[in-house]
């Protein structure tokens, strides 16, 4: 999936090795080298490194050197959106991504002073970037000063996905991440970089029920809806969630639930690129997943057009219900 390129050769080959064997298990040098293409002693060194992060950060996860493959052990305690996030935060390109969003004018000299490394370099990580930047309707530019062309409400976006995926549990951190946003939006409208009038149409037009202009002032009502501080669910949608209450599968959904549902889909009405919801593919689907998806299809508006630049849709309903029912589980405990 398109995230992959923020990581690191090791820190994506160690994701790939982990999602040939989610639920643990063992796996031959034979096929570790025909998906991966490299040497039995590279993968033992990978298996080495990881060892000792291991010890340090208790993941939960173990890649043990065997005579004929790699065996996978897995914790009761581990979380792959842990995992994840480790391996973004140890990862380079992600960091000059990161510094370039959060400081648009900070330049390619500074990036490599402070990192001690190539101006070359940089440049180069960042353009690996490019499955990214086309996911979310973004490209680099020539100029460094202003290397990523795009809308802005695009780039904020972005930026907010990549966000999320720093924080554990997330969804209960979601203050925090909205004082985040503002900043960051703040400090982005300061720099130069604003919201436009024609964006702002194209952002209306894409989701006519709003009932607000979509400016900066607007925005930032934008935000706290997207992350749940603040909801307002659009006459237009009643029907949706009125065929969710009478679906027998469904009726154990509870408003908060409807909502984080509404939230999800405005996210992907709005936005060009996959949600942090869309990332972590699950190995099967809950059965009310097809359920959700097969009512949005006919209740809400637009539902077709949107989701044709999302294609791990499913992952997101699946997410919320899986949320759900880990929530209830720990109310029964």
């Amino acid at each position: 999936m398109v995230y992959q390129c923020l990581l690191e050769k090791d820190e994506r080959l160690i994701w790939q090795i982990y999602l040939l064997k989610r639920r643990g298990g063992f796996i031959s040098y034979e096929r570790l080298q025909k998906e991966f293409s490299f040497t039995i002693k590279k993968f033992h060194g990978l298996c080495d490194w990881w060892t000792e992060i291991e010890e340090k950060k208790a993941v939960g996860i173990c890649f043990i050197i065997q005579n004929t493959g790699i065996e996978i052990k897995i914790a009761n305690y581990f979380c792959e959106a842990r995992l994840w996030q480790h391996l973004l935060l140890e990862s380079l390109t992600f960091q000059l991504l990161w510094q370039k969003l959060n400081d648009p004018l900070i330049s390619i000299t500074e990036l490599s002073q402070q990192h001690y490394i190539a101006r070359k370099t940089v440049s180069r990580r960042l353009e690996t970037l490019q499955p990214l930047w086309e996911n979310f309707n973004l490209r680099l530019d020539d100029n460094f000063q202003n290397c990523l062309m795009g809308m802005e409400s695009q780039k904020r976006y972005l930026i907010l996905q990549l966000k999320k995926m720093q924080l554990l549990s997330y969804e209960q951190k979601s203050y925090e991440l909205l004082c985040f946003m503002q900043k960051v939006s703040e400090k982005r409208k300061n720099f130069g970089f604003n919201i436009s009038a024609m964006e702002t149409k194209i952002l209306h037009s894409r989701a006519p029920q709003l009932a607000y202009q979509l400016d900066e002032k607007g925005w930032q009502f934008l935000l706290q809806q997207v992350l749940g501080a603040e909801i307002w669910l659009p006459k237009s949608y009643s029907k949706f969630l009125m065929a969710l209450e009478k679906e027998p599968q469904l009726r154990s959904l509870l408003l908060a639930d409807k909502k984080a549902i509404y939230r999800y889909h405005l996210c992907l009405q709005l936005f060009y690129g996959e949600s942090w919801e869309e990332f972590f593919t699950p190995q099967t689907y809950l059965p009310e997943t097809y359920l959700i998806q097969e009512l949005s299809g006919i209740y809400v508006n637009k539902y077709a057009l949107f989701t044709r630049k999302h294609t791990n849709i499913l992952n997101g309903y699946n997410f919320l219900l899986k949320k759900k029912l880990s929530t209830l589980e720990l109310r029964k405990v």
